[in-house]
């Protein structure tokens, strides 16, 4: 007998094998899986739903919480043995009769953020789920989001680790001093939103080192933050990164950009790399501008369920 139901504990284990199995690419793993996606705050016990057949779990699908009349899928697999067999067609209608029937009125295949799961559909990677999605069951496409790369031989590091920059008016470049720390996650919040708030407080907490955290700053304000190896990733994962808004236009922006390369380069990491990025936005030509190309595309999709 073949149900849908909703997912418990006890399926989580055979959930993150179909990911590994089925999503490769985008791989999630036990600890960050455990870590991140069972306590980020817009998923919840009732967000997974798992196609079982035999108390065995064939598939499982993620959404968020549901927020004006809207909801996000994180993700959804069948595992490879069981392809061609409906379960996919079952286990998404079941959820988006639910979620219709709780008031969603649109579902965004975009992820959820931050981003902890991809930011759209990959069609180069994904090419049955881009074209179930957009054909049968008619998603339209957002603008696309890249992810990019950059090597770093042409790089240099420092000597001296930890070296900061001093600026025009007083201001340095350099790690995050921890006094400061609660005035960055409130320049966070204010300048940059709520997924940079967690990204900051998350990496802290994890205390890595080298330290993760680096900007512009002066004695009492932080007004540039820079992330490298966020969410217990490799050094070379980049961001977020940005300067407030009265910095912008200046070149500093690129500053911090070039010392957070540097600062990378200095403990060894050979390429930066980041997942999302918008395609045409100020920072997408900057990066290009900086050696970055793009080795992925994704592009969310929004489905109307009026």
């Amino acid at each position: 007998m073949i149900e849908v139901r909703q997912a418990t504990p006890g399926d989580y284990e055979a959930i993150t094998q179909i990911w590994s199995d089925q999503l490769p690419g985008d791989w999630m793993g036990t600890h960050r899986f455990t870590q991140y996606v069972l306590t980020d705050p817009q998923i919840t016990p009732e967000s997974w739903w798992v196609v079982v057949e035999q108390s065995q779990v064939r598939g499982f699908l993620v959404v968020s919480r549901i927020m004006k009349h809207t909801c996000h899928v994180g993700a959804m697999a069948i595992h490879r043995v069981w392809h061609r067999q409906g379960l996919a067609r079952m286990l998404w209608a079941h959820v988006k009769a639910l979620v219709r029937q709780r008031g969603v009125k649109h579902v965004l295949f975009d992820g959820i953020l931050p981003h902890i799961f991809i930011p759209g559909i990959d069609r180069e990677t994904y090419p049955a789920a881009w074209e179930w999605l957009t054909q049968e069951q008619g998603s339209k496409n957002l603008a696309s989001v890249v992810a990019m790369a950059r090597p770093l031989d042409d790089i240099d590091g420092w000597d001296d680790v930890g070296r900061s920059q001093l600026l025009p008016g007083d201001l340095m470049m350099g790690i995050i001093p921890p006094f400061l720390r609660g005035e960055a996650m409130q320049v966070a919040l204010r300048h940059f939103g709520p997924g940079w708030v967690r990204a900051l407080r998350e990496t802290w907490l994890e205390d890595l080192r080298p330290d993760r955290v680096l900007g512009i700053f002066s004695e009492s304000r932080v007004l540039g933050l820079s992330v490298v190896g966020g969410y217990d990733q490799p050094l070379g994962r980049l961001g977020p990164i940005g300067v407030i808004d009265a910095l912008r236009g200046k070149g500093l922006g690129s500053r911090l950009l070039n010392y957070t390369l540097r600062y990378m380069k200095t403990y060894q990491v050979s390429q930066a790399y980041f997942l999302h990025c918008d395609v045409g936005i100020p920072a997408y030509f900057m990066y290009l501008r900086h050696g970055f190309h793009v080795t992925r595309t994704f592009i969310p999709l929004s489905l109307d369920l009026t």
